[in-house]
């Protein structure tokens, strides 16, 4: 008995189904730190409203130190010194603090 000669089909592999691919955000802008001591907040027209934000000891310290790190790799962490770094830092933020009408424990 002879065997039927079959040939060989090659068959295309499939190709994987494209799933549609969300955009890409856009990255963030690059904002000082000092541009992002306060956020702003609508205020009803109260006697609360007068009242300024307080802020605590803890953010202070750390909007200071993100301020003074920024100062620091500004001058790319030379000609300078840590503490004077700290100092304008604080400088700084307690002016724009002042000048955003809010005030420091």
């Amino acid at each position: 008995m002879t065997r039927p000669k079959t040939t060989k089909t090659t068959k295309t592999p499939k190709q994987p189904a494209r799933r549609p691919t969300a955009k890409k955000a856009k990255p963030a802008r690059a904002v000082a730190a000092g541009a992002q001591v306060l956020a702003t907040t609508p205020v009803a027209a109260t006697a609360e409203a007068a009242t300024p934000r307080l802020v605590t000891r803890a953010e202070l310290t750390e909007l200071v130190r993100r301020e003074a790190y920024r100062l620091a790799t500004h001058r790319n962490f030379q000609n300078g010194s840590p503490f004077q770094d700290w100092v304008n830092a604080e400088a700084a933020v307690r002016a724009q603090l002042d000048a955003q009408g809010a005030r420091a424990e």
